[in-house]
């Protein structure tokens, strides 16, 4: 019995023995292989939820607003200073009570541009009214009166009497008006006060839209999808910046989604003409023009079809006694190239009465000639 106590208590302290030895050389391993891991450069984890990268527009790129934010404060700044117009249209009758017979009614937009009440909008809402009511956006009334208007451009300018300083909208530069860039609308369709829609410009340099068939019109539209209807026209056209670049006036009867303005820089430009004459009178060149074709640039060795090509010199006009000729390619007029030939008639009628302007005319193989004009009164009956 003792003499198997004694070779279990060996066997014991065998196995005691054996796992001293064993953790020292799993210790001595162990430490080991931390000291090579500590020499090894450690190596980077890449991030599991790495950042999307952002896109930062470039210049040119169209303003991307946030419309819960940028719509809604453009609503406020504006909404102010757009008008609701009612007109009465009718005629003088002694027989009437007031001297005055009614015989129509309409509405559409405007929205003041001076503290003083001066207010811009279409034509063909005042153009023949006999009484003008307009209402702010607090529901007050006044009486308007036009104070000019030009059936050509489809431009009207009336105003309010008021002892208080108005809100007013900020007039932009149409012509830096991008395709692509996001643009507001403010009217009244269809009676319905300060209704705010946004979209894009769709297209701008639209001259071959001709509201109500007028053809003898100064047209330059911007296209826009924001939605305009009935009751808009007048209106503005506003850009994320906050400035109105157009003056909202027709809607396509073909389609939804099309609508055109007035560049406001043709509103900028008759305005002080309005409010001294009461309508836009127009300094006048004489000549009828044409496209330059490819051809026609062919033939005399021109690079560029830019320009407009004189089809036409009226006998005593300003381009006449010029020494301008049919057949003369017009590159360049006060300045400004001629990059469509449709450009030459608004810059000769804006230029002034009475003033002498350069004018630059293409030579055969690609040179120039300049001559100086002196422009007159647009006749009646051109």
């Amino acid at each position: 019995m003792h003499h198997s106590k004694a070779k279990l208590g060996a066997a014991l302290a065998l196995v005691g023995l054996i796992g001293v030895v064993l953790g020292f050389i799993l210790s001595a391993r162990l430490d080991m292989t931390d000291r090579a891991t500590a020499s090894q450069p450690v190596p980077s984890v890449p991030d599991p939820t790495p950042a999307t990268p952002q896109k930062v527009p470039a210049p040119s790129d169209p303003p991307l607003p946030n419309a819960s934010v940028s719509f809604v404060e453009l609503a406020k700044k504006f909404s102010p200073a757009v008008v609701h117009i009612d007109v009465q249209v009718g005629r003088r009758n002694p027989f009437m009570f007031g001297g005055w017979e009614t015989y129509g009614i309409g509405q559409g937009t405007g929205f003041i541009i001076s503290p003083d009440g001066y207010i811009l909008t279409n034509d063909h809402v005042v153009g023949k009214a006999s009484a003008i009511r307009v209402r702010l956006a607090d529901d007050r009334e006044f009486a308007g009166k036009v104070i000019g208007a030009d059936p050509k451009t489809d431009i009207a300018l009336i105003k309010i009497e008021d002892t208080s300083p108005l809100p007013t909208a900020p007039l932009g530069d149409s012509d830096t008006v991008e395709i692509g860039e996001w643009v507001v609308a403010i009217g009244n369709p269809f009676g319905l006060d300060h209704t705010v829609t946004a979209g894009i410009v769709s297209a701008k340099g639209r001259r071959d839209i001709h509201p109500g068939g007028n053809r003898s019109g100064y047209y330059d539209f911007i296209q826009t999808d924001a939605s305009i209807n009935p009751g808009n026209s007048g209106g503005p056209l506003i850009n994320v910046r906050g400035e109105v670049i157009g003056i909202n006036s027709a809607v396509s009867a073909q389609g939804q989604g099309i609508g055109f303005a007035i560049p406001v820089n043709m509103a900028k430009t008759l305005i002080p003409l309005l409010k001294q004459h009461g309508h836009a009178p127009r300094s006048w060149i004489g000549v009828g023009i044409a496209p330059v074709t490819r051809e026609i640039a062919d033939k005399l060795g021109l690079s560029s079809t830019k320009g407009a090509v004189i089809a036409q010199v009226v006998p005593g006009s300003p381009a006449a006694e010029a020494g301008l000729k049919t057949g003369d390619i017009i590159v360049a007029f006060d300045g400004k190239t001629i990059h469509r030939h449709d450009d030459l008639p608004w810059l000769a009628s804006t230029a002034g009465i009475g003033r002498t302007v350069p004018v630059v005319v293409a030579e055969k193989g690609g040179g120039q000639r300049e001559l100086k004009v002196t422009l007159s009164e647009k006749p009646d009956h051109e």
